[in-house]
């Protein structure tokens, strides 16, 4: 039966940003014991208190102090610890609580109340404590994300130090433990179920495009700490480099691990550079990067490097791209590959409106036709496979959470991956349904991209006139017009097929070159080829012919007799020619009998 979950939960700000459903697995207020929580307490002799924990009743807190009436009690280290907590399946585990201390900064408190966290109850990792009141005995609120530390049991502590020369007080209450339950026992954006494809997309920009602008200001300041990590460094997806908030720079002049910045995942330049504009400052696709590989990317497109120029201490690349050629790259590591994949059907998703090919190497990416915005097929083929290789990580849910609770919009490829197969894979065409099976890409396909031969076998198992049911991107060469192989064209998606008249083999765009090509192949064009600067070098409906890069000339790969009258014979336009054999002039013509496919070249 399907599961449909829309939780508002405005108390708990972190994990419960869009559409989905949490479980509490703690709530103990301290209202006047300490509840499931245990103490493990080593204290000098002389303390005041039988135990250095303990709850006040009439105000309801766990307290813990060894100054009394002004003098110290000496030196402590008081732990009190949390039950058990089975956090296995959990999308994302938050840590709640309020605190105050009698100081009322964390520069007196910042070595003497702790909180820690374990996964096994003997390693403990001291966590940073991102809120601190700003006067004394004023409680203040505090969220932990210990998503990190949740695969499968956890516990947490508040480990309180005193010093003979520093005894502070700590007050903490309200202590909850929230927890986002798995997407398979919910579905989300129910509005969708039944729409396909485009109608898809449309319906999901309705749903996150109005969302809150933030100021530059906000994205650089503290209401912008959605890549701190539990242990308070900055998540950076380009480097290893552990920096603080307080380590960000301009940029300029930099050297490596010097200090981070902010990075455009799609370059802001793509769109003209407009800072009026609310991508400039959207949360999903700026992220905080080490600043000399932020200066190495610049604006260049992503893609899988063939040689690198230049790397780091992570493994990011910048190179020769393998997919443009002539282009250089920027190659992130495999990690972190889904994540930029899944910003990118957000940007085409949220701003499917905006011109992308404004500027520097958009065009590269996208195209721009009637007002709305789409992959171009390389960079969709190259963006379905980083989506399909790097599944959505608890890095991701809990980063789309923090960012949705600022500017008040999700990523849906993060909630709902299955989303990109409906609106661009494998899913493409067929009615949302949250409880049906994604269909995975093609078994015989590399990355969902068959060779020019396995489309043509493909094509031939069809009867005339016939197509398939799946979607094909073929990798291959073509010819061009004068006959020789031109290394330009990049990867299409197609339809194999037969025509009517059983004339051809199969449709295609054009081939591209990662696979080997059997001599001989055939495709005619269901549309214009167009090289890089937009001039049309093949014509509708004309018929050419697949090579290797390394051939020079067109060969025969079957023995056909050219005087067969069952032998249909046609130019490289693709027109029928069989009448004309005594007279035909000199040229290369593609030869067809049943299933044989050949050539002939006339001297």
């Amino acid at each position: 039966m399907k599961k449909s979950f829309l939780l508002v939960l405005t108390i708990f700000v972190i994990s419960i940003a869009g559409y989905a459903q949490s479980e509490i697995l703690l709530d103990e207020p301290f209202s006047n014991s300490l509840g499931a929580f245990t103490l493990d307490e080593q204290k000098y002799p002389g303390c005041a208190y039988s135990s250095m924990w303990y709850v006040n009743s009439s105000y309801g807190y766990a307290k813990v102090s060894a100054n009394v009436s002004g003098q110290s009690q000496g030196a402590s280290d008081c732990k009190l610890i949390s039950p058990v907590l089975n956090t296995k399946g959990y999308m994302q585990v938050v840590l709640r609580f309020d605190h105050t201390t009698y100081a009322g900064n964390s520069t007196s408190d910042v070595d003497y109340c702790l909180v820690k966290v374990s996964k096994d109850g003997t390693n403990w990792t001291k966590l940073t404590i991102p809120t601190w009141p700003s006067k004394r005995w004023g409680f203040v609120t505090c969220e932990i994300d210990l998503t990190a530390y949740a695969s499968s049991t956890m516990q947490f502590m508040f480990e309180y130090i005193s010093t003979s020369s520093y005894a502070g007080t700590w007050e903490v209450k309200n202590v909850v433990v929230e927890a986002l339950v798995s997407p398979e026992n919910y579905c989300p954006y129910e509005e969708l179920e039944g729409l396909t494809s485009e109608n898809l997309r449309k319906q999901l920009y309705s749903d996150i495009s109005q969302h809150t602008m933030l100021s530059y200001n906000q994205v650089r300041g503290d209401k912008a700490k959605v890549d701190v990590r539990a242990d308070g460094k900055i998540w950076d997806i380009y480097s290893a480099y552990n920096f603080y908030l307080s380590d960000y720079c301009s940029g300029i002049d930099i050297v490596e691990g010097e200090c981070y910045n902010r990075e455009h995942v799609l370059p802001k330049s793509w769109w003209g550079g407009s800072t009026s504009e609310a991508m400039y400052t959207d949360l999903h696709h700026i992220y905080s990067v080490d600043a000399m590989a932020n200066d190495k990317r610049s604006a260049w497109i992503y893609d899988e490097v063939k040689t690198a120029s230049w790397s780091n201490n992570l493994g990011s690349k910048l190179g020769t791209s393998t997919n443009w050629s002539g282009e250089t790259a920027f190659e992130p590591v495999d990690e972190y590959k889904g994540d930029i994949a899944r910003i990118y059907f957000y940007m085409l998703t949220c701003y499917m409106n905006k011109d992308f090919t404004q500027g520097g190497k958009g065009y590269r990416y996208f195209t721009y036709s009637n007002d709305v915005s789409n992959f171009k097929t390389t960079a969709l083929a190259l963006m379905l496979k980083w989506h399909r290789q790097d599944p959505v990580s608890d890095k991701e849910i809990t980063r789309n959470s923090k960012v949705a609770n600022l500017q008040g919009n999700d990523n849906p490829f993060v909630i709902q991956p299955a989303l990109v197969e409906y609106i661009w894979g494998t899913m493409k065409g067929k009615p949302y349904d949250c409880d049906a099976e994604v269909v995975e890409p093609d078994a015989g396909t590399v990355d969902g991209a068959i060779t020019c031969q396995e489309a043509r076998e493909k094509a031939l198992a069809l009867s005339v006139g016939s197509q398939s049911a799946e979607e094909y991107v073929v990798v291959g060469y073509v010819t061009s017009l004068n006959g020789g192989y031109s290394t330009q064209y990049k990867s299409q998606s197609f339809w194999v097929a037969d025509t009517p008249n059983g004339g051809n083999v199969f449709y295609a765009f054009q081939c591209y070159y990662n696979a080997p090509v059997v001599k001989g192949d055939k495709v005619s064009l269901t549309g214009r080829l167009l090289n890089y600067n937009g001039t049309p070098e093949m014509k509708w409906g004309q018929t050419n012919v697949l090579v290797p890069a390394s051939a020079t000339a067109v060969e025969n790969v079957e023995t056909l007799d050219w005087q067969d009258q069952q032998v249909e014979v046609y130019s490289l336009t693709g027109q029928n020619v069989s009448a004309l054999r005594p007279a035909l002039p000199q040229g290369v013509y593609v030869l067809r009998q049943g299933n044989k496919i050949g050539k002939v070249i006339v001297r």
